[in-house]
């Protein structure tokens, strides 16, 4: 019983590291995740954008625009 009291700490040890990269790992990958959520977020934003642009609702001022359009002296 005497191995066993002094081997304690080193099982308490163990058992706080593995808590500690367990959480490390679950916070990481929180933040992967908001960070992915953010990403897909703006490329849903730009895909709207390119939608418009292209559908000619956006009354062919934008970023997207033709550079010749509206125009008639060509």
């Amino acid at each position: 019983m005497e191995t066993t009291s002094q081997n304690l700490p080193f099982l308490f040890a163990a058992f706080a590291v593995a808590w500690i990269v367990f959480l490390a790992y679950a916070g990481y990958m929180s933040w992967k995740r908001h960070t992915l959520e953010r990403e897909v977020q703006e490329l849903t934003e730009m895909a709207a954008e390119s939608a418009l642009d292209e559908s000619g609702t956006d009354a062919g001022a934008g970023a997207g625009a033709h550079p010749h359009a509206g125009r008639d002296d060509e």
